[in-house]
């Protein structure tokens, strides 16, 4: 969680108790975005249901490509 709100988020995490976290105005997603790709298919939560599919680095950056792609065409 930590990772996700500081690191990725725009909050920042306090000790006390009254201002645990707090959104900041200073954040560098303010003016950019992520795309999270989890690569290859099937690992974590994704999921993949070709049995025939092959995990090397070629397919890898192949449906890698083809995701950057259409994300900026849709």
């Amino acid at each position: 969680m930590l990772g996700l709100l500081q690191e990725n988020g725009p909050y920042v995490l306090f000790g006390d108790n009254e201002n645990f976290i707090n959104n900041t105005n200073y954040t560098w997603n303010n003016f950019a975005s992520v795309l999270y790709l989890e690569t290859p298919p099937g690992v974590g939560f994704s999921v993949n249901n070709d049995p025939n599919y092959v995990f090397n680095d070629t397919n890898t950056a192949n449906d890698t490509l083809t995701a950057i792609l259409n994300f900026f065409n849709d």
